[in-house]
């Protein structure tokens, strides 16, 4: 079982909970997994997606390739949940350290993953900790910019 290392309760009766733990066990809607624009899950926690997931995975993952061309960051790309517990997989393409504009890249990666999840109708979704791997972790405005782009704050 995951460990909840924080809640937040908001205003609107939005929950957000920080949870030290594997992903792939999370009983949610969706999660979200870093990935890359090509879409192949060799390695990682996109690996380890993969593997728990299915071989449906890595195959709607090139189905989705196929029809749509490589991942933006804006826009992500998704899957069934295959062998997991949660429906549907969100692949979503984060920022390159070095490449610039690493920022506006994360912001769009994240934003596109909350406005696909409200396309499909979901009501509970896990991001993995790439949201604050891809900049200065210690900055106190990766969590606070994560917390705009979700609307909870």
């Amino acid at each position: 079982m995951n460990k909840l290392i924080r809640e937040y309760i908001f205003e609107t009766g939005k929950v957000l909970q920080i949870l030290l733990g594997d992903i792939t066990k999370e009983h949610v809607d969706v999660i979200v997994n870093a990935a890359n624009a090509y879409l192949q899950h060799g390695g990682g926690v996109a690996g380890v997606i993969s593997l728990k997931g299915g071989s449906i995975i890595q195959m709607e993952s090139d189905q989705w390739l196929e029809e749509n061309g490589p991942v933006q960051h804006a826009s992500p790309a998704y899957t069934s949940g295959g062998d997991l517990p949660c429906k549907y997989v969100i692949h979503a393409v984060g920022p390159i350290w070095g490449e610039g504009d690493e920022d506006k890249k994360l912001a769009e990666a994240v934003a596109g993953s909350l406005v696909l999840g409200d396309q499909l109708g979901l009501s509970s979704i896990a991001f993995q900790r790439f949201l604050l791997e891809f900049s200065d972790f210690r900055s106190s405005e990766r969590p606070r910019s994560f917390l705009r782009h979700s609307g909870l704050i």
